[in-house]
């Protein structure tokens, strides 16, 4: 399947087409400051698509109540997340949808950041951002951050869910062509990434633009049983129809570049990058492509996540394969 990613962009002086999907079901009192982060965005032309999926706790009494022409409320009884999103991904108005979830905050500029990323690379059918996670009180407890490079992000992908559901903005055309939000359990957005990745590219912000709000009672041991085994059926599903496609090395040596003065403030990064080059340097001297191997093992030891040993060890089994 081959879609071009692409669509018009705005002319000289217009500002991009936002619509923000905002799926509402008993948000209680993270709601207002959840709207309030969307309302107070700057420099895109703004649509809140909120849609109050039968609350019961005043929720879509406070929706109802919100006097902005940006604002357009949709009720309805109780459907579940899944029906929901793909409603709402429907009656989007404008080409560009952000997702955002009803207890968690977009930072200012989020939404203009993302739309100039997805319009300044036809290539891109959604981008995401790094974000934080916050606790209840909204205090900070660790910031999670993205690859910038489509390739190295694919390659995430292949094996896990990297992307935070409502902090991506993609394009409505794309992905209601791939198939929009299907119901397969717990990990409808894993799902709608893999498909976005097959047909053209996702990428990320290297900003934290994005607060994610923690909720350790949220899911039950059931619930989290249901949604590793959707997960895992999923990646099952990616894997057999689109095999791993590695980076370039100079897909991952620019990243190197990017992370050497961001390290400090991105550590989970560096670390993940330390162990890909680990893999990247495995594969590539297993095809005794020797000296791209050799640098992309110096890129691992450069940041420190990978011992010697490990390097060595690895090293070894290439060379054996």
């Amino acid at each position: 399947m081959s879609l071009h990613a692409g669509g018009p962009a705005p002319t000289s002086g217009e500002r991009p087409r936002v619509s923000v999907l905002l799926p509402v079901y008993n948000a209680g009192e993270f709601l207002a400051p959840a709207v309030e982060s969307v309302l107070q965005q700057q420099d895109v032309e703004l649509e809140l698509l909120a849609l109050d999926d039968g609350s019961t706790d005043g929720s879509g009494d406070y929706l109802d109540r919100l006097d902005d022409p940006r604002v357009t409320v949709v009720h309805q009884p109780n459907a579940g997340l899944v029906a929901t999103l793909q409603r709402g991904l429907q009656l989007a108005s404008h080409p560009l949808v952000a997702r955002m979830d009803a207890d968690d905050l977009s930072r200012p500029g989020r939404l203009r950041r993302q739309a100039e990323a997805l319009l300044a690379d036809p290539a891109l059918a959604a981008v995401a951002c790094c974000f934080a996670t916050v606790d209840d009180g909204g205090r900070r407890l660790r910031e999670t951050h993205l690859y910038g490079d489509p390739a190295l992000l694919r390659r995430q992908l292949y094996f896990r869910n990297v992307l935070p559901h409502g902090a991506v903005m993609m394009r409505k055309e794309l992905a209601l062509a791939v198939g929009g939000y299907r119901e397969v359990g717990p990990a409808e957005d894993y799902d709608l990434w893999c498909r976005l990745s097959d047909v053209a590219s996702i990428g990320a912000l290297p900003e934290v633009l994005y607060d994610h709000r923690s909720n350790p009672g949220g899911v039950s041991q059931t619930g989290r049983e249901r949604q590793l085994q959707s997960l895992a059926s999923l990646r099952a599903q990616l894997h057999a129809r689109s095999p791993l496609r590695l980076p370039g090395p100079l897909a991952v040596a620019r990243e190197g570049s990017r992370l050497v003065d961001q390290q400090p403030r991105c550590p989970d990064l560096a670390a993940s990058y330390a162990f890909d080059c680990v893999g990247l340097a495995v594969t590539l001297a297993r095809r005794h492509r020797w000296l791209q191997a050799a640098r992309a093992a110096l890129g691992a030891a450069a940041f420190g996540a990978a011992r010697p040993r490990a390097l060595h060890g690895a090293w070894q089994l290439a060379r054996s394969g």
